[in-house]
């Protein structure tokens, strides 16, 4: 059944629906399926380390984006280019498959985490970066079409809303002491009522929907994994599936070393350190990420949260990285001078 809209938010107007219908048909009609062995030459440029004064603008041509990061942060000018990256990635070169996947989850371990919750230097206070439209203060909400808006940068949590561990925190026994708890890059303003029916089921296909929050948003209920058996899942809306599978790519690579364990958990995932996705999980999400493929949003976000934690989710910075963890081109070596960047600077993707 529907859930009703709550007192107090507005709904997102029809037109403005259609318009996202239309840009997400749009991705699906210019992605390339081209194979991810990419083959084009390296970058030319020479590594830039370089960066902003705290206070500056971040140069991100995109009307919604995370808004300017201030408060004594440091950052780069907008999303890195060709050659950073491939700076940022050498220790992934020419290595393949499950050796490309451990050497990607010591680099994209985070060096610091925020406290998790209200306050400044916490959870609420990093979303006002990470999750904000600068032009209205509103809160990018991906789990339902409420909306709902920052009364101010102060660190507290938002009426209506909750932090969404995308990825369950019963999935490793429920500890708060560990990295993953506080991680932004499994962390997200979510409308509370979508986050309290998502529960801790495992991301899949929803074939028979039980309960959903709106048109192009999040659906719960029964659908089919590797075993064929129903189990209960959550799916996310089509124009949020790429942005959710690689934080998945990224969590279940970055933390791979975690004990899963749980029911729940142990319908997605495997206690190894290869592929740690079930078999079901991992082709899903290979297939969502050519669908829909990394955006602005994605990008800005990714920049906010290495200002703030030090790390990147390299899902986001190389799309097809998780092609030689888990798909077409596990036989190859990864070469972060050649492949495909989402980079300023790289107009091949």
């Amino acid at each position: 059944m529907t859930r009703k809209k709550k007192t107090g938010r507005t709904s997102i107007p029809a037109t403005l629906l259609w318009l996202i219908v239309i840009a997400a048909l749009v991705k699906v009609v210019f992605f390339s399926q081209s194979s991810s062995a990419e083959k084009n030459t390296a970058p030319t440029e020479t590594p830039i380390t370089t960066t902003q004064t705290a206070g500056e603008t971040v140069a991100i041509p995109d009307s919604y984006t995370p808004a300017t990061l201030a408060d004594g942060l440091s950052y780069t000018d907008g999303p890195f280019t060709r050659a950073q990256l491939a700076n940022y990635a050498a220790s992934l070169n020419g290595l393949k498959k499950d050796q490309l996947k451990t050497a990607a989850s010591h680099l994209m371990r985070p060096k610091k985490v925020l406290n998790y919750g209200n306050g400044k230097q916490a959870t609420w206070w990093g979303f006002w970066y990470t999750d904000r439209v600068s032009t209205t203060d509103e809160c990018l909400n991906r789990y339902s079409d409420d909306r709902f808006y920052f009364a101010s940068h102060n660190g507290r949590r938002i009426e209506g809303m909750n932090i969404e561990h995308s990825f369950p925190k019963s999935w490793w026994g429920g500890s708060s002491e560990v990295e993953a708890y506080k991680d932004l890059f499994n962390l997200y303003p979510s409308d509370a009522t979508a986050n309290k029916e998502k529960s801790n089921y495992a991301m899949g296909h929803v074939e028979t929907v039980t309960a959903a929050a709106g048109e192009g948003y999040d659906k719960v209920g029964r659908g089919r994994t590797s075993s064929r058996q129903q189990i209960m899942l959550w799916e996310p809306g089509d124009l949020f599936k790429g942005e959710f599978a690689r934080s998945y790519f990224y969590m279940a690579t970055t933390y791979q070393d975690y004990a899963w364990t749980g029911k729940r958990a142990l319908q997605e995932l495997e206690n190894n350190t290869w592929p740690t996705l079930q078999e079901w999980a991992y082709t899903l999400y290979l297939q969502w990420i050519k669908t829909d493929r990394v955006d602005n949003i994605e990008t800005a976000r990714n920049e906010a949260v290495y200002s703030i934690q030090g790390n990147r989710n390299l899902f986001i910075d190389f799309p097809y990285l998780c092609e030689y963890i888990w798909g077409d081109s596990t036989n190859v070596p990864f070469n972060p001078n050649t492949s495909v960047t989402t980079a300023r600077d790289d107009d091949r993707y």
